[in-house]
């Protein structure tokens, strides 16, 4: 026979509501407040889904952040706040994952440019598809409208072209000795 354990309700809509309710009527977030969103990202942050990922901190820091930024945007005509601010948090932290996975795949280009084995999952296909990316993730051509210096491809270069030519008369000597 086993015992089933209760579900921990740790917050619910009803106390989230009236003390979102306070809050409006203030006109600032009240203390209270602030523990429930950190309540209610540190349980999200506890799902498997979220739970493994190194950069945890930032994902709930940047969560956190972004209820303080838009906790008064709830419109009491609706009856659900707590669906509204944990959507928030998941939407706060599938934009850390992305912009992570993003600078992954940066490095791993720049380490695949550079002769070094990428991480496990980099692919080809992640390598055609990061060519050109910048330091923050930009995939544009510009760092803060500051256009990037323009790279040639190996491909371009003329590899039929005679080296001596390019150089003055005593070094070509020297390279032509050496060549014979």
């Amino acid at each position: 026979m086993s015992i089933q354990r209760k579900p921990v309700i740790y917050l619910t809509n009803k106390d989230l509501r009236a003390e979102l309710e306070k809050s409006l009527a203030q006109g600032k977030m009240t203390e209270e407040m602030g523990r429930m969103f950190i309540q209610l990202v540190d349980n999200i942050a506890k799902k498997s889904c979220y739970a493994s990922y190194t950069y945890l901190d930032e994902m709930k820091g940047t969560a956190i952040l972004t209820l303080c930024k838009g906790w008064y945007k709830f419109d009491l005509k609706y009856s659900n706040c707590f669906a509204y601010y944990t959507s928030f948090v998941k939407n706060a932290f599938n934009h850390v994952l992305r912009v992570e996975k993003k600078e992954q795949r940066g490095r791993d280009s720049i380490m695949v440019d550079n002769g070094l084995n990428p991480s496990f999952g980099f692919s080809e296909e992640d390598y055609e598809n990061v060519r050109g990316f910048s330091i923050g993730g930009d995939r544009d051509e510009t760092i803060d409208g500051v256009p990037l210096p323009k790279y040639e491809e190996i491909s371009d270069i003329d590899s039929e072209k005679d080296i001596s030519e390019e150089h003055d008369e005593n070094h070509t000597l020297i390279c032509e000795e050496r060549i014979d």
